[in-house]
């Protein structure tokens, strides 16, 4: 199936009853975007072009998407606190439609704590907090934890620059080095939340980066991606796809991020090239980019257009279909990759019709056209604006 019949097909409109009550059908799509300066977390209603609310936290955060696509999770590395964002968009599935509910956004009174929160994972129903501080993981299933409910925690030997990945009944967890706490991980642990280990591999030197897509969860090595599989039971395998010898040449995969609509993985490889991976057919095309990479995002519902931005301000639309850039557009002004999380860089998100990014140097939010990557409007916020979040949803509402 092509990728724009198949694009189609999600967007069709479902057809009026003929009988009944009035329908009416609605879309939204919010944007959270944190600031980089003052941690402010900014939620704004894109079709509308303006913002619906500001609220504070205790540090500069990461957004984080959660669960149910509703609540976006702020994970404050220095503070050692995740805060929750209700955005207001809630969609109840009801097996043949799905209601929407739109409702003002709100910051939870509820929060996880603990040293060094660092990376964020989630399945379809739980979320996993990895502490780097003290090795620890919280796990905990969304609806519980937003109702005030406690997360399980799941340790391992000791603090490493870790990462825990919730699927279903398990967790893929990081293996320490075996001698240097502050070398990265060499591998993962499948283990039950008790901490009871079902199965490892440690053939996943510095481990970094991590993502999903189907049955497949990814992890980026210095050698290749080491593979998590599950089956139709719930069980799971270990399975590695090893680098081309050709296009490696010192690169290795850091941070990923999965398709739904395909079954496909986005990489970054190197500074200045993105890796195309289909798990399935255990390939990995290597797309070189015009220049250093500053950020990146896949439009996940689809799987076939991955953005990336790169020093100068030009955005690149990639199809991951045909491993390719098939369109580029000035959108910011020049931006430095060097400088690690102390500056402040523009960030990426990206959702069906639905293309934004931030500018922190203008302190503004650009939407673009995700087809010719031209800029549709923007929202002035102050500050530096950085990381950002996209909510979107389509249903019913009676």
């Amino acid at each position: 199936m092509s990728a724009s019949l198949r694009r189609a097909l999600v967007a069709a409109s479902i057809l009026p009853i003929l009988a009944g009550p009035a329908v009416a059908h609605e879309e939204a799509a919010r944007a959270v975007v944190a600031d980089h300066a003052t941690g402010r977390v900014h939620v704004i209603d894109l079709a509308h072009g303006r913002p619906l609310a500001v609220f504070g936290t205790d540090g500069p955060p990461r957004l984080h998407l959660g669960a149910s696509g509703r609540y976006v999770y702020a994970v404050q590395d220095g503070p050692g606190r995740v805060a929750v964002v209700d955005s207001g968009v809630a969609v109840v599935p009801h097996g043949d439609h799905a209601d929407i509910r739109l409702s003002a956004p709100a910051l939870l009174p509820v929060t996880l704590a603990g040293p060094r929160p660092v990376h964020f994972n989630r399945d379809g129903k739980q979320f996993a907090v990895f502490f780097d501080g003290d090795g620890t993981a919280a796990l905990i299933e969304e609806a519980a934890f937003v109702a005030g409910a406690a997360p399980v925690l799941v340790r391992t030997a000791g603090p490493h620059h870790g990462v825990a990945k919730p699927l279903g009944d398990r967790v893929a967890i990081s293996i320490p080095h075996p001698s240097d706490p502050r070398e990265l991980p060499i591998g993962i642990a499948m283990v039950r939340p008790d901490g009871g280990r079902l199965d490892a591999s440690e053939a996943c030197p510095r481990l970094h980066g991590e993502a999903q897509t189907g049955r497949w969860t990814g992890f980026g090595c210095a050698d290749g991606i080491l593979f998590v599989v599950r089956d139709d039971k719930g069980g799971t395998s270990f399975a590695k796809l090893p680098y081309p010898a050709e296009l490696s040449a010192g690169r290795m995969v850091r941070n990923m991020a999965g398709g739904t609509g395909l079954t496909v993985f986005a990489a970054d490889f190197g500074a200045d090239a993105m890796a195309i991976v289909e798990p399935d057919a255990r390939t990995l095309r290597m797309v070189g980019l015009p220049g250093r990479r500053i950020a990146f995002a896949l439009d996940a519902a689809y799987g076939d257009a991955l953005f990336v931005l790169t020093e100068d301000g030009t955005m690149h639309r990639i199809d991951t279909v045909r491993a390719a850039i098939v369109g580029s557009r000035k959108v910011v002004g020049a931006y430095r990759a060097d400088g690690g999380s102390a500056v402040a860089r523009p960030r990426i998100a990206a959702a069906g019709d639905h293309l934004v990014v931030t500018d922190p140097a203008e302190g503004r939010l650009l939407r673009l056209d995700p087809a010719t990557l031209a800029v549709k409007g923007e929202i002035g916020l102050g500050g530096a604006p950085f990381d950002v979040v996209l909510v979107t949803g389509k249903g019913e509402t009676h």
